[in-house]
């Protein structure tokens, strides 16, 4: 971190990467990259905040709840379950019926995947026919009825492998990102990004956030 770029926050709350200046969102210096949890939420960094941008990006995710897929493929646990999602599937839809041709939904560079945290429990996302999506609870997989209509593609050790998977994903896939970003959060200091100049940031009635480009007004 240079003289001319002096920090103004060690650690940040991902922001709406839409209608941004390049700059680095920790010290305002040219941005290198951004670390994106949506095509338009992240963090915009520079090259030497770029560990911090991950660190708090991932601290985020871990209070919301949810895991990168591409981050869980990449741990070698939860990869040896989830490589049998990536074959054509059974699962059982919420009317009760058991329906083949779905596969795990790896989702692209805009639209990344996730597994989520729903009505308490851990849910992988599928998708049928690259159309139809849905996060189906790992646990569901253990039933019989699914056990048996996969019995063809999972393993003996498909119960242990999925007992293992919940057990990481509960004990906090991102805990140790979380720790590090309470620890270097400055007390009483704002993790918000400072709003770009010019930009006008509202809610809707429903709730969703709206950033509008309204120089004359702000």
């Amino acid at each position: 971190m240079s003289d001319q770029n002096p920090l103004r926050n060690s650690a940040l709350e991902p922001s709406s990467l839409v209608m941004r200046e390049k700059t680095c969102f920790y010290c305002g210096g040219e941005s290198q990259s951004d670390y994106r949890i949506q095509w338009t939420l992240g963090i915009r960094h520079c090259a030497e905040h770029s560990a911090w941008a991950k660190r708090d990006c991932r601290a985020y995710m871990h209070g919301a709840r949810i895991v990168s897929l591409a981050d869980a493929l990449r741990e070698p646990r939860l990869y040896s379950l989830l490589k049998y999602f990536r074959d054509s599937i059974r699962i059982m839809r919420t009317s009760g019926v058991v329906e083949g041709g779905w596969k795990l939904n790896e989702g692209t560079v805009a639209d990344p995947s996730y597994i989520t945290f729903i009505n308490e429990n851990w849910c992988i996302p599928c998708i049928l026919d690259d159309d139809v999506v849905k996060h189906v609870p790992l646990k569901a997989f253990l039933s019989p009825t699914l056990l048996s209509a996969n019995a063809a593609i999972f393993p003996d050790t498909i119960r242990n492998l999925i007992e293992s998977s919940l057990t990481i994903l509960d004990n906090g896939f991102y805990k140790a990102e979380y720790a590090n970003h309470m620890r270097c959060a400055s007390p009483g200091s704002s993790k918000t990004v400072e709003e770009q100049e010019g930009v006008l940031s509202f809610k809707l009635a429903n709730g969703q956030k709206v950033r509008m480009w309204m120089p004359a007004l702000v």
